[in-house]
């Protein structure tokens, strides 16, 4: 089950309101400062109140807005990482609606690498599926490199060794028959 961490972490109200009826007339530079020194270390649950000042206003909306899509980036990373990493299903995908720049630039390339895995690996059950049935006709067909081109070379190997075996019981098992049929 997908968990929806912009609702766990911080409700969008939360952040693009402030906590009380009442409406400060400025930010002050700690007010921002803490806030950016939060985000720095790492809580997504820092939020700028709005202000009656236009320019304040529009810091708020856009350090809030920043903080809405690193948490949807963050949660979708997680899940992602849980989905493949502790429970083993294959072919996830981030979804950031709204990502710009280096964060749309980070999606694409982790939905990549989740793709390439996915691909790789399923390349790798499917021969091994097809080796477990004594199917020797093809090899891995993927396009590997690093660890998984290790492990491909060596599961071809393995599959050429299974195949020469599977060759050899048969030319024995064929001649036990001629030979039982000429005894």
């Amino acid at each position: 089950m997908r968990v929806n961490y912009r609702e766990r972490r911080t409700k969008e109200s939360i952040l693009m309101s402030p906590p009380s009826d009442r409406v400060p007339l400025r930010l002050s530079q700690e007010q921002i400062l803490g806030a950016i020194r939060r985000l720095h270390a790492g809580d997504l649950t820092v939020w700028l109140p709005l202000s009656e000042d236009p320019t304040d206003n529009e810091t708020a909306r856009l350090f809030n807005a920043h903080i809405r899509q690193m948490n949807q980036f963050a949660g979708e990373l997680t899940y992602l990482s849980r989905e493949m990493g502790t429970r083993g299903r294959l072919g996830g995908q981030m979804e950031v609606p709204g990502a710009e720049g280096t964060w749309r630039e980070l999606v694409v390339d982790v939905n990549m690498m989740s793709a390439n895995l996915t691909t790789n690996l399923r390349a790798m059950f499917f021969h091994i599926a097809r080796v477990a049935d004594a199917d020797f006709s093809q090899d891995v067909s993927a396009n590997m490199s690093g660890e998984l081109l290790e492990a491909e070379q060596v599961l071809t190997a393995l599959s050429d060794q299974l195949a020469a075996l599977h060759r050899e019981l048969i030319r024995l098992a064929e001649a036990q028959v001629r030979r039982a049929d000429l005894g």
